[in-house]
């Protein structure tokens, strides 16, 4: 079976979703300028969180819907 690569539309479109979705959470949280500072300051670890978060969620949607077969045996009456 062969897959094909996502293409630039689609990627433009799941990176907006992401930039979105931050965005929506920071106007949520009504951060004053002390705290936006403090984040900008651990802007690493902020981008790792998101990286996980992303990378969690672009996993688990992407195989949504998909059938997964499995070896394993589960009897009947358990």
């Amino acid at each position: 079976m062969t897959t094909q690569s996502i293409t630039s539309g689609q990627e433009k479109q799941i990176v907006r979703f992401g930039s979105d979705a931050v965005e929506a959470a920071l106007k949520s949280l009504a951060l004053d300028k002390d705290g936006a500072q403090r984040v900008i300051e651990h802007g690493d670890e902020f981008a790792s969180e998101i990286r996980n978060a992303a990378h969690a969620v672009l996993q688990n949607l992407s195989l949504k819907g998909e059938e997964v077969s499995s070896n394993l045996y589960i009897p009947r009456g358990l």
